[in-house]
């Protein structure tokens, strides 16, 4: 941490990436102890945590404590810890895709070396949109899923994407919306079209999640 400075070192110039992982780290913990807790002492639950992008991004250290993943991981072994402590026995497991090959290949190091005591975390090399179905079939039937989908770079997702996903029961989802860029770039002739349309779909997926009360109003998208 820089002196006369609250932003680690980690962080520096990448303020944003701060904020939107103490969102993540603050959200699913609270989200996670209060399904975990709905078990009932001596009860038994399956939570299960899905990162679209991992990355990892912007922290080129072994550590990657600044990194998306490393908050996950962090957050989901204090949720089964403290879940432990009052009683309730949780299976917590750990999904993480990512297309990028060298990307890819520092996130298998990491989780094969980094991942906690009790948590079951794997990942996979390829695009999320391409293995939605096989998410589906690794959340299963039962387990409670968070869904964490924060593109790098501009990606198109709309309500057909995501379809497939918002469609299942026992589900949370927090998507990061680059509103910041968004903003910049709206009055700039080249991407107004682009962003009416983005928008446009964007409003058309929350009108249809909630018509079909896929989403509840304590669903979050983080704009950064």
């Amino acid at each position: 941490m820089t002196d006369g400075s609250a932003i680690p070192d980690a962080y520096d110039g990448r303020e944003q990436a701060l904020i939107k992982h103490r969102l993540l780290q603050s959200y699913l913990q609270k989200l996670f102890l209060i399904i975990g807790m709905s078990a009932g002492r001596g009860g038994h639950i399956e939570l299960c945590y899905v990162d679209c992008f991992a990355g990892p991004w912007g922290d080129d250290s072994e550590g990657m404590d600044a990194t998306s993943i490393a908050v996950s991981l962090r957050t989901l072994d204090t949720c089964r810890q403290t879940l432990g402590i009052k009683g309730v026995s949780a299976k917590i497991r750990a999904l993480y895709v990512e297309k990028d090959p060298c990307a890819f290949a520092r996130l298998s190091a990491y989780l094969q070396g980094s991942t906690p005591k009790g948590i079951h975390a794997e990942c996979w090399n390829g695009d999320f949109v391409a293995l939605r179905d096989e998410l589906l079939q690794w959340s299963g039937r039962d387990a409670f899923v968070f869904f964490f989908i924060d593109p790098k770079g501009w990606k198109d997702i709309g309500i057909e994407t995501l379809r497939k996903l918002l469609q299942r029961p026992r589900s949370e989802f927090l998507i990061n919306f680059m509103y910041d860029f968004v903003n910049r770039t709206m009055s700039m002739p080249y991407w107004q079209l682009t962003w009416r349309n983005c928008l446009a779909r964007l409003s058309a997926l929350m009108a249809w999640a909630l018509s079909k009360g896929s989403i509840r109003s304590s669903r979050r998208i983080a704009r950064t």
